[in-house]
């Protein structure tokens, strides 16, 4: 029974992968551990801090990508009732909000144990798209948060929600 729990590629690490997706796109990254990647990408709006976390022990890879945007203290709980509204959206991974950081992060783990790590080039190229294009969406609501003097309610809330069309 415990060789069908086994990993089909026990000795494969998935963040060589993550590099060779990074290399091929001319991205610059560090990996201050095996385990670890993280690099520093421009979004149309604000700078993203994405990073790469493979958890052997349950063949998870995680990714993050963190926002530029540091949530006032006074706007905590409106950031926090609005990242509920845009989980609700979202189909693949989650926003979250740490009390300590006050910093958004968007963040998804794929379970690898029966990956073919034939596709896996794919599929970290479409999670990282997938989270810019959910970041770009929401980056004016996250901006809207970091404004001390701003009074925000309910109605400010649900018009920056909103779906648009197009740009102004």
């Amino acid at each position: 029974m415990q060789e069908w729990f086994e990993t089909i590629q026990e000795d494969h690490n998935p963040i060589d992968n993550v590099e060779e997706v990074l290399n091929a796109h001319n991205w610059t990254f560090s990996r201050p551990t095996n385990e670890e990647l993280m690099l520093e990408v421009q979004g149309k709006y604000g700078k993203y801090n994405l990073f790469f976390i493979w958890q052997e022990e349950f063949n998870a890879l995680q990714f993050g990508c963190h926002y530029d945007i540091t949530v006032s203290p006074e706007n905590m709980d409106n950031a926090h009732s609005a990242l509920l509204s845009m989980n609700e959206h979202l189909w693949m991974g989650h926003f979250d909000l740490p009390n300590e950081t006050r910093t958004p992060i968007f963040r998804y783990t794929c379970m690898l144990r029966a990956a073919s790590m034939s596709g896996a080039s794919e599929m970290i190229e479409d999670i990282v798209d997938a989270a810019l294009m959910q970041c770009e969406r929401y980056y004016s609501v996250f901006k809207l948060f970091n404004e001390d003097h701003v009074t925000l309610n309910e109605s400010n809330v649900s018009l920056a929600l909103m779906e648009t069309v197009g740009q102004s």
